[in-house]
């Protein structure tokens, strides 16, 4: 029963990791080491983030499905907003708020993507009962 639902999660933390990692190691050109180094190092960072995005995610989820909210677009909706103030929680105030936004975003996409990851192999499991 539980790796019915542990299984999408641990994908879409997955997901969420290796995308941000890989944006991470190629939009820095100007750091020290090569690509698959950076990219080590924003994976253990991004894993840090998914983690906990990924446990309120899970627990939002649950309440959404209350309400009925439990399309594929909600999901993204969901991992889209929870990454970005997981974002803005850590990073105000060292950054002005334009700045903010600018960094933000991928990373936010990053979180979405990974929900629509963490839905669709929810649903793969869902359907094979």
């Amino acid at each position: 029963m539980i790796r019915r639902y542990l299984l999408p999660v641990l994908a879409g933390v997955v997901i969420g990791t290796l995308l941000a990692a890989v944006y991470f190691a190629f939009t820095t050109g100007g750091f020290i080491g090569s690509p698959i180094q950076r990219a080590r190092g924003a994976a253990t960072v991004a894993a840090l983030y998914a983690v906990p995005i990924a446990a309120i995610c899970a627990l939002l989820w649950r309440a959404m499905a209350l309400i009925r909210r439990e399309g594929v677009m909600d999901a993204a909706a969901l991992g889209f907003m929870a990454t970005l103030l997981a974002w803005f929680s850590t990073n105000y105030g060292n950054e002005p708020l334009g700045a903010l936004i600018s960094f933000a975003w991928p990373y936010a996409i990053c979180g979405g993507l990974a929900a629509i990851a963490t839905w669709l192999v929810g649903q793969r499991m869902a359907s094979r009962g």
